[in-house]
């Protein structure tokens, strides 16, 4: 039998008991991913498909340790998948780097360096934070500015149409000259919008708004634990999970505020638990049952470009995609008067869905966490209705003093 049909058989199956709810959970959620890789690598079989997902969930680590090790030159990172799958570091300056293999539980991932980049990561975001005022003024009705640190390239989203982008393709060679970088156009790309109509992936209130928990944290000073969402989301909020009155699984609690920051880098508020109640560091996946959580054990400062990440909107539900760029601009969302910076995780994905009340959701990939769900920009609620989402990664939450439990 065919990999992917056992996993999708073995995720309609209701196990006894919580051992058996939780693998069924991971099986649902490995077919999701599967399928939704596929998509976007159709020269990739079913089996490679799977063996690839399972050594990206190991290498967080290796690439943050990479970022580390070549700090002064880091320009990029990103996730590579033809002709087979391996990691590419971009760095400044001329001087080469041996090419090396990582070795993890799942198999072994090569990694090559491509040097000459122009800019490190840092001096390419300050760049696009400069010249977006330029952009802004000669381009309107910008949608979002998305930035590729690799290529020194720029791609801005504009409202308009295809007759709007030509008339604007003839400003680009000044923006160009300006900022140094290689800038393109793409319409027709509606704004986003801040996605606001414990455990992470559940469901938070304040009245008829809507959003979605994100991770448990640890307030460094006062050793105090907590839960994030977003930070444009009420301060006043009502936690709840999924369960239902008639089984008495319903659980239901008002949190206390802390602190919040938002502004053109962060989108992030922490709140307390009211006893009894406690806080742990697992996630609602595929399944909304208490017994299907999803643990998670490492917390990153950032995806890799090009790797896969899921949520679970506590509206859309559970759904996954890929990393597009991790400089990007979402245009419009960071509160009023206040511009983005080139500081957010872009991701798309052909069975992606985002709606209203999925900001602060936690995004991960198996037992690692990223970040939290920010905005985004979609035309109805289902699989695919979701043109692109924007991630605050999870390192930004260092601001508020906060660390992952």
């Amino acid at each position: 039998m065919k990999r992917m049909a056992w996993l999708l058989m073995a995720a309609g199956v209701a196990g006894s008991g919580v051992a058996a709810a939780q693998d069924a959970e991971t099986d649902e959620e490995l077919a999701v991913a599967v399928k939704a890789y596929m998509a976007g690598h159709d020269q990739v079989t079913m089996d490679e498909a799977v063996r690839r997902l399972q050594v990206q969930a190991e290498l967080a680590p290796f690439s943050e340790n990479l970022q580390g090790e070549f700090a002064e030159r880091f320009t990029a990172i990103r996730l590579m998948h033809a002709p087979d799958q391996y990691i590419r570091v971009d760095l400044k300056g001329d001087r080469p780097v041996p090419s090396r293999v990582i070795r993890t539980a799942s198999g072994e991932t090569r990694v090559e360096f491509r040097v000459g980049r122009t800019f490190t990561q840092e001096e390419f975001r300050t760049r696009i934070k400069d010249t977006a005022p330029l952009i802004r003024s000669l381009i309107p009705g910008v949608s979002g500015i998305t930035g590729f640190a690799g290529d020194n390239r720029v791609v801005v989203s504009i409202e308009g149409n295809a007759d709007e982008a030509a008339r604007y393709a003839r400003v680009l060679p000044k923006i160009e000259r300006v900022s140094g970088l290689k800038v393109e156009l793409e319409h027709s790309q509606g704004r986003e919008s801040n996605a606001s109509n414990a455990s992470g992936g559940a469901v938070l209130q304040n009245n008829n708004d809507y959003c979605t928990t994100g991770f448990a944290v640890l307030h460094k000073a006062t050793n105090t634990r907590g839960i994030i969402t977003a930070a444009h989301c009420p301060d006043a909020l009502i936690y709840g999970n999924y369960g239902s009155t008639q089984n008495n699984t319903k659980v239901t609690f008002p949190l206390t505020f802390q602190n919040a920051i938002f502004d053109g880098s962060h989108d992030v508020q922490w709140h307390t638990i009211p006893a009894p109640h406690g806080v742990t560091q697992e996630v609602f996946g595929s399944s909304n049952s208490e017994y299907g959580k999803r643990s998670i054990m490492f917390m990153y400062a950032a995806p890799m470009e090009d790797s896969n990440l899921c949520f679970r909107g506590a509206v859309s539900g559970y759904s996954c995609g890929r990393v597009v760029s991790v400089t990007h601009v979402p245009e419009g969302t960071c509160g009023a008067s206040i511009a983005c910076n080139p500081d957010w995780v872009r991701v798309e994905g052909s069975a992606l869905s985002c709606t209203g009340g999925d900001s602060g959701a936690a995004v991960f990939w198996q037992n690692s966490g990223f970040g939290i769900v920010k905005s985004g920009k979609w035309t109805g609620v289902g699989a695919g209705n979701c043109d692109r989402l924007t991630v605050m990664p999870f390192g930004r939450v260092s601001a508020l003093g906060l660390r992952g439990l």
